[in-house]
């Protein structure tokens, strides 16, 4: 499960998850949201955050309050988000 680019890149593996990384901690950077919250546990990162700017198709989402736990694995190259109900 998830998502994995059929493109390969000429990129050192440190740049890419460094970059990965920035998106879970400054999520407003790449995605239409306000309202970002970070919390860190031992094992997890709670997120919370609310959408503004959805695409047409996704209009109905517009202002949903998003929570999540995400899990970063480093060693397995993976990063798991959990969208909490």
């Amino acid at each position: 499960l998830g998502y994995r680019s059929p493109f390969i890149i000429d990129a050192p593996f440190e740049r890419v998850w460094a970059a990965m990384v920035d998106k879970v901690y400054h999520t407003a950077k790449y995605l239409p949201v306000i309202n970002v919250k970070i919390e860190e546990h031992p094992t997890y990162i709670y997120r919370e955050m609310t959408l503004v700017s959805p695409s047409a198709k996704e209009k109905f989402d517009e202002g949903r309050l998003y929570r999540q736990n995400i899990y970063l694995d480093k060693d397995n190259a993976e990063i798991r988000f959990v969208t909490l109900d």
